[in-house]
Parts: C-alpha cells; sequence; structure tokens
C-alpha cells in the first residue's frame, strides 16, 4: 500500500495559493479598488499615480481660480465706489464753475470735494484680498508683478500675469485739485474726465479677466472629471466581477482543503493498515 506524498504536496501548494487569491479577492472588495499594491499591475500602478497627480493639481488649480475670481468682485466693488464718487466730484466740478456762486458757496462744495477725494485714497487703500492691496498698487496683486496659477503644471501656459491696477487720486491726478475758483474747476473737470476714463477702462480690463477665469474655471473642472474618469478605469474595482472573483476563490480553497483534508484522512487510514 503507497502513501502519495507527491499528491498531498501539490494539493498543499494549491492550498496556499487558494488562500493568497482569497485574500487578495477579498481585499479588492473591502477597498473597492483593483490597485491596491504596485504588485496587482506596476505599469497600471505608476500611471493612476500620474493621473492622481493631474487630479489634484486641476483640482487646486480650480481653487485658485476661484480665489482670483473672490479678489475681482472685490476689486470691482472698490472700482465701481470710486466712479460713483468721481461722478459726484464731476457734478460738483459743474456747478462750482458756475460764476453765478459766492465764495461761501464755491468753499462749500470745494469742502466736499476735498473729502470725496479723501474718500477715493481711502477705498482704494482699503480695498484687499487677503491682506493684500487690490487697487493701490501696493502689492503683487495690483503692483503688476503678481501671476496667477491657473493651470496643473509650471509652464507659462498656465500662468496668468496681473496688470497693475492704482486707482488712487495722485494716479488719477485728481489730488491737490480744487474748486475754489472757475478756472481751477474747468482743470479739474477735465481732470474728473480723464480719472473716470481710466477707472471704467480698468474695470473693464477686470471684467475681461473675470469672464477668463469663469470659463478656465470650467475648463479645469471638466479636465478634473476627465481625468479622475481615467484614474478610476484604472483603479476601481468593477464590484460585479470582483464578487464573483470572490466566490470562486472561495470555492476552490474550500474544495482544496477538502480534498487535502480527505488525502490526509487516506494516509492515516493507509498508515493504520500497514502498522496492522
Amino acid at each position: 500500500m503507497r502513501i502519495d506524498h507527491a499528491g498531498s504536496r501539490f494539493l498543499a501548494g494549491q492550498s496556499e495559493k487558494n488562500q493568497e487569491a482569497s485574500q487578495k479577492a477579498q481585499e479588492k472588495l473591502a477597498t473597492g479598488k483593483k490597485l491596491n499594491t504596485a504588485a496587482d499591475d506596476a505599469a497600471a500602478m505608476a500611471m493612476a499615480k500620474q493621473l492622481e497627480k493631474l487630479v489634484l493639481a486641476h483640482r487646486r488649480s480650480g481653487d485658485n481660480q476661484e480665489d482670483a475670481m473672490s479678489a475681482l468682485r472685490i476689486a470691482e466693488g472698490g472700482s465701481a465706489q470710486i466712479t460713483q464718487i468721481l461722478q459726484r466730484q464731476r457734478e460738483l466740478a459743474i456747478q462750482a464753475s458756475n460764476g453765478t456762486l459766492n465764495q461761501a458757496q464755491k468753499t462749500a462744495l470745494n469742502d466736499e470735494y476735498q473729502a470725496l477725494t479723501q474718500e477715493v485714497d481711502r477705498v482704494a487703500n482699503a480695498t484687499q484680498f487677503n491682506g493684500q492691496a487690490l487697487l493701490n498698487g501696493g502689492s503683487p496683486l495690483s503692483n503688476g508683478t503678481g501671476s496667477l496659477q491657473i493651470g496643473p503644471n509650471s509652464g507659462s501656459a498656465d500662468q496668468l500675469g496681473l496688470t497693475s491696477t492704482d486707482l488712487t487720486s495722485q494716479s488719477l491726478s485728481t489730488a491737490g485739485s480744487d474748486l475754489l475758483n472757475p478756472g481751477g474747476a474747468g482743470v479739474t473737470l477735465r481732470a474728473l474726465d480723464v480719472a473716470l476714463e481710466t477707472v471704467s477702462a480698468k474695470r473693464s480690463e477686470q471684467g475681461s479677466l473675470y469672464n477668463r477665469l469663469v470659463a478656465s474655471r470650467e475648463n479645469s473642472r471638466q479636465q478634473e472629471i476627465q481625468t479622475a474618469g481615467s484614474q478610476s478605469r484604472l483603479e476601481d474595482l468593477d464590484m460585479a466581477q470582483g464578487v464573483t472573483d470572490n466566490l470562486r476563490t472561495s470555492l476552490l480553497k474550500e474544495a482544496t482543503n477538502n480534498m487535502l483534508g480527505q488525502m490526509h484522512m487516506l494516509s492515516r487510514n493507509n498508515v493504520i493498515s500497514l502498522l496492522e
């Protein structure tokens, strides 16, 4: 009577393989991913991580654009306020140009005019985003040196340079002007017209940049979605397939273990028979 040691060793090895396969199948079901380690598929894992890097970069650049859009909304609010102030100053300049006013009346108009000039400077200096001035040329966001990171990479195509913005009375050439005499009021009126044109041009620039960022933000969102989809196709588990694989490996493991148990029982009985 012969004891089949080779068959027993084969079944033991097969049992170990089935155990590992079962554990792997259960791990995939638990994580919902078919790539959990590089051993699962080294090339696919490397590609998936590259795609993950791009997904995160697109998401972050989209957040950058949202921040920039918030800054532009604040800047537009300040610019609109300065426009209203300049419009009021222009009204005062037109009124002061009328020769029927006496000196006391002109002084009263000039007092309001000077107060409004101070308010222009206050608005220009106080309009900020994240502690950075937006309308006085005093920070990278307004002095022409700043840039926005709007793409996932470091190249110039993924960055957007900012132009300078200075809407203080000094920059608008209205500082030091007054309404105390008809000649001075006329000069001031012309200066205010130029200032209003300057602010209007800057507001148009802000609006154009805002619309560009809206389009760029939508592109980043679509790029993030499509890249995430590619990553998902590489990494994520087909749950139906995962359940099927898990069931198959479980059945194989159980069948192999049963066969191994039966072989051990046969071997034991054979040994007993030989001893008897």
